[in-house]
This record gives structure tokens, sequence and C-alpha cells, in this order.
């Protein structure tokens, strides 16, 4: 195993360990993931641009992972479809979504992800990604749970102002617009939100977020926040 590459849970990511199949439109992108898998010493099979080659290659070749570059615009394909039957090919697939937004994260949850990553992510993030596929909770949107937003709160022990903060994270406010709304300091913001992924147990807003979404947060409104002042 390559120095500094780590583990999936318990599993050691290594050539004789996980396997992956990966697709993206574009042959560069899908050379960039390609490449990203083999450092973590991930068995890549195969990788293609066309999505029925993908799914031929799952079906003859049953890798552990199928990476999935995707995007939102119009395509001679539906991206959500993808996932769907990808999932449906290997009911133990680990499918991974590398997407270029959010406006279709619940849809492709649903479909049978296992993990969405925007890319925007940090490699880091997109690691901790792939090993948080492996190690299934409450804190990642891999948990498809139907509890609402109260009981997955009061799981993660957030405060009512943490809460607040999380869902506005999840809408993509930075720390100044956070500040502004709330009517705190930035270094309020800073330390509320390091407070949150210390008990969401994750290390950045993209996971944070994520952890959000799943849990279905409402953002706040300007009474609630008036209120809580």
């Amino acid at each position: 195993m390559r120095e500094g590459c780590g583990k999936l849970g318990t599993r050691e990511v290594t050539a004789d360990g996980l396997t992956a199949i990966v697709f993206d439109r574009y042959p560069i992108v899908l050379e960039v993931l390609t490449g990203f898998l083999r450092d973590l010493d991930i068995d890549v099979l195969g990788g293609t641009t066309s999505p029925k080659h993908a799914l031929d290659l799952i079906e003859s070749r049953g890798p552990d992972i199928f990476l999935a570059g995707l995007d939102e615009r119009p395509a001679s394909f539906d991206a959500v479809d993808l996932v769907r039957e990808a999932s449906r090919a290997a009911s133990d697939l680990k499918v991974i979504v590398l997407g270029s937004g959010t406006d279709r994260i619940e849809e492709c949850f649903a479909a049978g992800a296992s993990a969405y990553v925007t890319n925007g992510a940090s490699p880091d993030d997109f690691a901790v990604a792939i090993r948080q596929t492996y190690e299934p909770s409450i804190h990642l949107a891999t948990d498809r749970s139907d509890e609402p937003a109260p009981v997955l709160a009061d799981v993660a022990g957030l405060t009512e102002r943490e809460l607040e903060v999380l869902a506005l994270v999840a809408e993509g406010y930075s720390n100044a617009e956070l500040a502004r709304r709330l009517w705190v300091a930035p270094q309020t913001v800073k330390f509320h939100l390091s407070n949150i992924y210390r008990k969401l147990g994750v290390s950045n807003r993209t996971q944070a977020g994520l952890w959000a979404r799943q849990a279905r947060l409402k953002v706040p409104d300007d009474e609630s926040v008036a209120q809580a002042r």
C-alpha cells in the first residue's frame, strides 16, 4: 500500500481489495478520476465515456464501486437513470456520484447512490466520501432514513443555534453572510461551525451540508432568527 493512502473503514484500499468502474462524459476528467482512484490503490477495472458501456462493464466485471461523473447540463442520457440502472445491476455496488451541482442530489440518493460529492470538493473530501460509503452512519447522506430532523438533531446533540447555522450552511451561505443573517460576529460563526463539525463527526462544510440535507433541515425565517438573538 502506498504511504498515506490509509484505509476505508477497517478494510485496506489495495489493488487486491476494492475495485471500480469509472464513468465521465469527458475523456480528460475520466483520466483524472481514474488516476485518483489508483492513487488510493483502488483497482480500476475499466473506464468509459459511454453510459451504456459503463453498465455493460458493471455487469461483466462486478466492481465494488461505480464512480460516475455527472453534470446537470442537457445531455443525451439522464444522470439519475444511470445511477438507478447501475444500482440495479449489482445489489452490493457502491455508486459514488461526482456532480456539478446539488439540484438533483436527492434524486441521486433515491436512485441508489451511496455518496454524492460536488466537483468543487477537495481531493481529501473525495477520499473521505469513498471511505464513508463503507462506514455508513447517521452523519452521512448515505443513510436515507425517514426519521424527522428533530430526531437526527437530538442524536447529534446540536443546539437550536447550531441547527440554524447548519441549515444556512447547507443553503450555501458564506461565513460573512451567516454573520449578517444571524447578527453575530464572524468569529462566533466559526465557533459554531467548529462545534457542529465536532458533533457531526465531519471535517468541512461539504460534509456538514450533506448531513443537513439528509436531516431535511429548514432555513429559519427572519422572525425565528430575531427571537434567537
